[in-house]
């Protein structure tokens, strides 16, 4: 009995110092993982800090950028106006009356883009003036159209210009901008607006028509394409790359409301700006101008169904006229101010370049 119980003393004494051991090993080896940590998170600090010159020790754990990616690249440039791309739908009937529009404003070998026509031009259009954007022909969509039996073959065909603009145009675009013949952009204004978005992110900027009836009719939350439809230039990519699917898909839809539901599809909501303006107005325009948002004017379109915005001036001198105020500081252009003389009780509002 008593050597059974020395021996099973002698046991429980040899498990406690092994436990005993084991604890100073763990309790070690955490001090060690503890230490190792702290001094490296110490040589990192030390190491990155601008003002500590590095050691020739440290120099040798310093990892070196990888020679793929430069200390500055192309996107590092502010947006500027050889970064965007117009691509102006028309047809070969009307642009003989709406290029003087798309001309005052538009700027011979500094805007990029085109316009689009059904056809070869006639006429007067030849030789083809060099005040406007180099054309170029719609692509045949006669069996596509067949096919999917739209509502108005127009539709695919507005549709399908983003994709034939994308095609001509990749060299250092970030924006992808679609509207009419009868449109007229205000580009430094754009340029402005634009560079305060990240192009390398899906952007779609526009904003619904000031006419009531026609968001009705369409939707209230579509850029309409007249005003001008902005897309990213990965967005427009995107696009491209699914616009068979999205033509077939959505070919009972009006051209404005397919780019919209395809561009959800993706994954893009509209992003509002209340400077573009789809103008579906009639006649006397110049209440709207003078009361202007305060948001820089992008676009605005429908010139030939608006009376002349100037007394005594047609549509076309109206156009040219408001384009020497733009030239001279577009970021101010229809801004209001409003001052009021107090001795003759007299409150005067001015509407920047166009009223008072």
């Amino acid at each position: 009995m008593a050597s059974t119980a020395g021996a099973n003393v002698s046991e429980f004494k040899e498990k406690v110092n092994l436990w005993s051991d084991n604890f100073v090993v763990r309790n070690l080896c955490r001090v060690f993982v503890i230490s190792g940590l702290i001094i490296f998170a110490i040589l990192v600090l030390f190491f990155n800090d601008p003002t500590c010159k590095a050691s020739g020790f440290l120099s040798t754990w310093k990892i070196s950028p990888s020679s793929s990616q430069p200390a500055s690249t192309v996107d590092d440039v502010p947006t500027n106006v050889s970064h965007l791309a117009f691509g102006l739908q028309g047809s070969e009937k009307t642009y003989h009356f709406r290029k003087a529009y798309l001309e005052a404003w538009w700027r011979p070998n500094i805007t990029r883009g085109y316009v689009y026509i059904d056809r070869e031009p006639t006429g007067d259009l030849l030789p083809w003036s060099p005040k406007s954007p180099q054309y170029r022909m719609n692509d045949d969509l006669s069996k596509l159209i067949q096919e999917i039996r739209p509502r108005s073959a127009l539709m695919p065909r507005m549709v399908h210009g983003i994709l034939e603009l994308f095609r001509e145009e990749h060299e250092g675009i970030r924006w992808i901008i679609m509207g009419d013949d009868d449109t007229m952009f205000f580009v430094d204004n754009l340029v402005h607006v634009l560079s305060k978005y990240d192009h390398t992110k899906y952007y779609y900027i526009g904003y619904p028509s000031e006419f009531v009836l026609s968001n009705y009719w369409f939707n209230f939350n579509q850029a309409f394409g007249g005003g001008g439809i902005i897309l990213s230039y990965p967005l427009a990519k995107a696009l491209v790359r699914d616009m068979d699917r999205c033509l077939r898909k959505y070919s009972n839809l009006s051209a404005d409301l397919m780019t919209m539901a395809c561009l959800a599809d993706i994954g893009a909501n509209l992003t509002p700006h209340k400077g573009v303006h789809q103008n579906d107005l009639r006649g006397d325009y110049s209440g709207f101008l003078s009361s202007h948002p305060k948001e820089l004017v992008l676009s605005i379109h429908h010139w030939d169904v608006l009376d002349p915005i100037f007394p005594k001036k047609d549509r076309f001198q109206s156009a040219q006229h408001l384009m020497k105020a733009g030239n001279v500081d577009q970021s101010r252009l229809f801004q209001q101010t409003i001052c009021h003389h107090r001795p003759t009780n007299w409150t005067f509002s001015v509407s920047w370049g166009y009223s008072a």
